[in-house]
């Protein structure tokens, strides 16, 4: 399982979602659950895909799969979450530097566009909300190929190899335990 090292040195497992897939959610589960619940990802990830074929779509933040269903997912892994909610692209960091630990971390929504112009593409996209810096820097933990630890600092903007993203407002956040 690969790893990546955030600006202060500490290294954050992983999940990440092949190449060209739509598995974000299914990633992001599975990191959630090996930070919520401790334990193997990998193990987390086949779980996650294996439940979702009981909810289709529930990996796939660009199609049919929302939030919502990887709720569901998380539910199913005994990962307690409060109900997905659209916080407001503008609220995302101040709710995350509320509300997420290395113990209760947060899925969120993005809106990564890539290219420029009539070119240009926007698709959806899930990232994981793990950890928040005493200034107030959310350190996220993305599945795209190649990015691994995005660092946003209080009205910063997320960026990626991918392109530019947005927040879409989607917030799912785990209950302490």
């Amino acid at each position: 399982m690969p790893s990546a090292k955030d600006s202060k040195g500490r290294w954050w497992d992983i999940v990440v979602q092949a190449q060209g897939s739509m598995d974000c959610g299914f990633a992001c589960a599975a990191m959630v659950c090996r930070y919520y619940k401790g334990g193997n990802t990998q193990t987390a990830m086949d779980l996650t895909k294996g439940i979702s074929k009981m909810k289709p779509g529930a990996g796939n933040a660009g199609g049919t799969g929302t939030v919502q269903n990887v709720a569901h997912v998380l539910n199913s892994q005994k990962v307690k979450v409060y109900n997905a909610t659209n916080v407001g692209a503008a609220n995302i960091l101040t709710k995350a530097a509320v509300l997420v630990t290395k113990k209760t971390p947060a899925i969120v929504g993005l809106k990564i566009t890539t290219g420029v112009g009539p070119a240009s593409q926007t698709f959806k996209h899930l990232s994981v909300a793990i950890n928040v810096e005493s200034d107030g820097t959310v350190i996220f933990l993305d599945p795209y190929p190649g990015v691994g630890v995005v660092e946003v600092a209080p009205g910063g903007v997320y960026t990626t190899p991918a392109g530019v993203a947005a927040f879409d407002g989607w917030l799912l956040c785990t209950k302490p335990h």
